[in-house]
C-alpha cells in the first residue's frame, strides 16, 4: 500500500523577493519601451510614405485652410515678394505640377515657414530685419526647398501617427495632437523639421540662390543677422523655434559654397525704394494703432 505524507510547504514559496509594485513598475517601463519603439518605427515609416502622396492631393488639403494667410498688405511689397519668390522657384527646377505660392503677412512677427501644398509664408517682421535681397531670397529659398524636398508632408505623416498612437494610451491627448496637426494651426504654422531636414534645405536653397545671384552672398547674413539682431533677449524670434540655429549651421553654410567652389561674395542687391518706403509706412502705422 501507497503511503501520502502532508509535507510542510517551506516558507518563501512563490514569494517574490521584491515588493509588488517595484515587479510592477518594471513590467510598464517594459512596455512603455516597447510601445514608444513601435510608434518610433511607424513614425518613420509613415513619414517615409507620406512623400509619395501626390502634390495636388497635398494642395488640396491646404486648400481648406490657406485663405486665413491672405491678409492684405501694400501691394509694392506683396507684388515684389511674388516675384521674387517666383525667381527663386525657377531656380529650383521643381518637378511637373508642384508650384510655389507666397504669402505676406503682415504684422512685427519675425517668422517664415513653409506648409502643405507649396505655400510659403513670409511675415513683414522679418522682411524689415533682412539687410539686402540676397539675405530674403535665401530664406524664400529656404522655404521652397523644404516643399521641393517634400518635407510638410512628411512631418505632418508623423504628426497623425503619434497622435494616434497617443490616442490608445488617452483618447483625448490623441484626439488633440491629431488635431493640432490636421487644424489650420497645424497646416499653417506647426511644421516641424529635423535638423536633418533643415540642413538638406539649405544646401538645396544655396544652389538656387547661387544660380539666381551668381553667388552665394547674403546667404550666412540670414541667420546672422536674426541671431544677432535678438541676442540677448529673453524671447527670439518665432523664426528661431521653426528653424533651429544651432552654433555650426552658419559654419555648415560656408563649408557647402567652399566645397561646391562657389563665390562667397558678390554684389549684394537692396531692395527696391518703393518697398522700402512701404515696410517703413506699415512699422509705422502699426505703432501709432
Amino acid at each position: 500500500m501507497t503511503e501520502y505524507s502532508n509535507p510542510q510547504i517551506p516558507d518563501g514559496i512563490n514569494v517574490s523577493r521584491t515588493h509588488p509594485l517595484a515587479d510592477f513598475a518594471r513590467l510598464l517601463g517594459g512596455i512603455v519601451v516597447v510601445v514608444g519603439v513601435v510608434v518610433i518605427a511607424l513614425a518613420l515609416l509613415a513619414g517615409h510614405l507620406a512623400r509619395y502622396v501626390p502634390f495636388e492631393s497635398e494642395r488640396s488639403i491646404a486648400e481648406r485652410f490657406v485663405g486665413s494667410l491672405a491678409e492684405p498688405g501694400p501691394k509694392p511689397v506683396a507684388d515684389y515678394l511674388d516675384a521674387l519668390t517666383r525667381r527663386i522657384a525657377a531656380a529650383h527646377d521643381l518637378p511637373p505640377g508642384m508650384t510655389i505660392t507666397v504669402h505676406y503677412v503682415p504684422g512685427d512677427t519675425v517668422n517664415a515657414f513653409a506648409t502643405l501644398g507649396g505655400h510659403v509664408a513670409i511675415y513683414e517682421g522679418l522682411m524689415r530685419k533682412m539687410p539686402n535681397e540676397n539675405a530674403l531670397a535665401m530664406v524664400i529659398s529656404h522655404e521652397i526647398a523644404h516643399v521641393k524636398l517634400r518635407h510638410p508632408i512628411t512631418s505632418m505623416g508623423r504628426g497623425i501617427v503619434v497622435g494616434v498612437a497617443l490616442a490608445g494610451i488617452s483618447a483625448a491627448a490623441g484626439s488633440d495632437v491629431v488635431g493640432q496637426v490636421l487644424g489650420p494651426a497645424g497646416l499653417l504654422t506647426m511644421m516641424s523639421f529635423s535638423r536633418d531636414q533643415e540642413r538638406d534645405a539649405d544646401a538645396k536653397a544655396l544652389d538656387a540662390l547661387v544660380k539666381v545671384y551668381g553667388h552665394a552672398g547674403g546667404a550666412a547674413d540670414t541667420f546672422r543677422t536674426l541671431r544677432d539682431a535678438f541676442a540677448g533677449k529673453p524671447r527670439p524670434p518665432e523664426f528661431f523655434s521653426t528653424h533651429p540655429l544651432d552654433v555650426d549651421r552658419v559654419a555648415a553654410i560656408e563649408t557647402t559654397v567652399t566645397e561646391q567652389g562657389w563665390a562667397a561674395t558678390g554684389e549684394l542687391v537692396p531692395y527696391p525704394a518703393e518697398v522700402t518706403a512701404a515696410l517703413a509706412a506699415a512699422e509705422k502705422k502699426a505703432e501709432s494703432e
